[in-house]
């Protein structure tokens, strides 16, 4: 399993497609070896994500159940930002949500307006997560969840404090994404609930998750919820908006991502 982790990690680096779809018996185990030889040059964790927290994204690659995976300081980007021409093996691009741990409790908290209080932090956030292997390879679930559930990039907006957002239990299941490409055309829309029915439910499903695995939800850990739109293919050469609607008071915040 070392010499496959490392393997992979060399293909993640060199922007080259794995070639075949690896034998993983346990993904969990593949992906901590793997996260070694990335942190060597993308930094320490930041924060946790989840993936196929969607019922379409679960069946398309097999699984139960949504995959965890680790942010690291080196794949967070501010707005704007701008990529290479060459930057992934399969890049994607998704919009998505972050929020910020802020207190230990959140290890203890039952009811979701006890979860709340233990966030202080929201900010949109646009993923851009890379397949990693070739088209040909027929991905199943313990295979995306050992390569870190193709983390590459993420693009973050401006945090907004939750304790200033007036309701935010509801604002956060009510906000509104709007995805634009470079020639003014709207692509995609997606609102807060895509994600498990409340972004709170995505928060436990991570925090029960890390418990299972032997950790546990730090002051300062970002987590990133899923996809609040849906998976669109990276144009070189665009420019892409994301707006996100109703997500800390009237003001609109918004991504600029370009891809040179």
């Amino acid at each position: 399993m070392q010499a496959q982790a490392a393997s992979a990690a060399a293909h993640f680096f060199d922007l080259v497609p794995l070639p075949a779809a690896m034998e993983i018996d346990d993904g969990v185990a593949f992906q901590k070896l793997y996260l070694e030889y990335l942190k060597a040059r993308l930094g320490p964790p930041v924060g946790y994500k989840a993936a196929l927290t969607s019922v379409a994204s679960q069946r398309r690659f097999k699984a139960q159940q949504p995959v965890l995976g680790v942010l690291l300081r080196d794949m967070v980007l501010e707005s704007p930002a701008a990529l290479p021409r060459k930057f992934a093996t399969r890049p994607l691009l998704e919009a998505d949500l972050m929020v910020r741990v802020g207190k230990a409790d959140i290890e203890t908290a039952e009811t979701d307006q006890e979860i709340l209080g233990c966030l202080d932090v929201v900010a949109p956030f646009v993923e851009i997560p890379d397949l990693l292997f070739a088209p040909a390879v027929d991905l199943n679930s313990k295979q995306l969840e050992a390569v870190n559930v193709g983390a590459r990039f993420g693009v973050m907006g401006q945090q907004v404090e939750l304790r200033n957002m007036g309701d935010a239990f509801k604002q956060l299941a009510s906000f509104e994404v709007e995805l634009e490409g470079s020639d003014g055309v709207r692509r995609m829309r997606g609102q807060g609930s895509n994600l498990m029915g409340h972004p709170l439910n995505v928060v436990r499903w991570i925090r029960d998750r890390l418990k299972e695995k032997g950790g546990k939800l730090l002051p300062g850990d970002w987590l990133s919820l899923g996809s609040v739109t849906g998976l669109q293919a990276v144009v070189p050469g665009s420019e892409v908006r994301v707006r996100y609607l109703g997500l800390g008071g009237s003001e609109n915040l918004e991504i600029i991502i370009k891809f040179n």
